[in-house]
């Protein structure tokens, strides 16, 4: 009975683990954040501030630029460095997010600095 009993209890623990959920994953780290070369344009860059090969998300608060204007992306290398574009005005706000294709991240804001 010692036997069954244990591979029981095994078989159980082994269900629960499979549908028991995963941990969350967590925002990227803060990018630094200098000008960009276009006008109100700013470039985010990450160095190894993501998971490797996550896709970084950016969405600009501003309501004022279009909204195909205020959401810019990329793609993390390796990793988990990246660097992308985005269109702002000082002291806009940039939530950050990154998915890896089973989840997405809570996010993080960061404000457009002063050029």
């Amino acid at each position: 009975m010692g036997r069954r009993w244990l591979a029981r209890v095994l078989v159980v623990v082994a269900v629960a683990a499979c549908t028991s959920p995963t941990l969350p994953l967590p925002p990227p780290a803060l990018p630094t954040i200098s000008s960009g070369v276009e006008v109100d344009s700013y470039t985010l860059r990450s160095e190894q501030g993501s998971i490797p090969n996550a896709l970084i998300v950016g969405i600009n608060r501003n309501t004022t630029f279009a909204a195909e204007d205020r959401v810019s992306g990329t793609i993390a290398d390796a990793q988990g460095t990246w660097q992308m574009t985005v269109l702002g005005k000082p002291q806009d706000l940039i939530d950050l997010t990154q998915d890896n294709g089973t989840g997405t991240s809570p996010s993080i804001t960061v404000t457009l600095p002063a050029k």
